[in-house]
């Protein structure tokens, strides 16, 4: 299988699209941290703190009724105020991504998420730079995407789709049954990645990605 990405960025200004962040943390350095970061992303970044004065049901309960794309929660909070957060998150329509920032010392997944179900991490001290990796990674994850899958074998194409409807990125998903149905596809459509069988009659996937490199230059597809 071959997988083909854009070379370039979809244009941010061209999104109207905005990342809205909770920021649920006692202390200020997580907030102050997570601001300045924001500041350098590429898209424009919303940043609310959570008043965690209010408890941990309140602060669940509004993250199920926002419209949040990430949350970021403090792994000080103790194990069963975590599970409630993360309740939350799931509750809500918008099924935010949950990013954990925790010790210096938590160098595996295991430990520094207490086996709790999350997207990424950070530790402390926060490094502002891996900061504003991160939440790049969280604008590419929330921006809609469109995918085309092509493939000979319609039940290759089920298994694909399948398992990229299931990512935490928000995917269209299109099909095409072989090379030259995707070339045609893409030089009159927009795609953002393309997953194509290196195997089929014909035009095999090495030669569809070359043939549709070639017609869209400028990473346009």
């Amino acid at each position: 299988m071959v997988c083909g990405l854009r070379r370039h960025g979809r244009g941010m200004s061209d999104d109207l699209f905005c990342l809205k962040v909770l920021n649920v943390s006692r202390t200020a350095e997580q907030s102050d941290v997570l601001r300045r970061a924001a500041s350098l992303c590429s898209a424009p970044v919303e940043i609310d703190d959570a008043d965690t004065s209010l408890g941990a049901a309140s602060v669940a309960a509004s993250i199920a009724r926002g419209a949040f794309d990430v949350v970021f929660v403090d792994l000080e909070i103790p194990r069963p105020t975590l599970q409630k957060l993360l309740d939350g998150a799931h509750a809500s329509g918008s099924n935010p991504l949950a990013i954990f920032v925790g010790p210096s010392d938590a160098r595996t997944r295991a430990v520094l998420t207490h086996g709790l179900d999350i997207d990424g991490g950070l530790l402390r001290p926060i490094d502002p730079d891996q900061a504003t990796a991160l939440l790049e990674s969280c604008v590419r994850a929330r921006l809609q995407c469109r995918a085309l899958i092509v493939d000979d074998s319609s039940t290759v194409r089920s298994v694909i789709r399948k398992v990229v409807q299931a990512s935490r990125y928000r995917l269209t998903v299109d099909e095409a049954v072989d090379g030259a149905a995707a070339i045609e596809m893409t030089s009159r459509e927009r795609f953002d990645i393309v997953f194509l069988n290196c195997n089929m009659p014909g035009i095999d996937g090495f030669a569809a990605l070359d043939a549709i490199r070639n017609s869209n230059p400028d990473g346009g597809w």
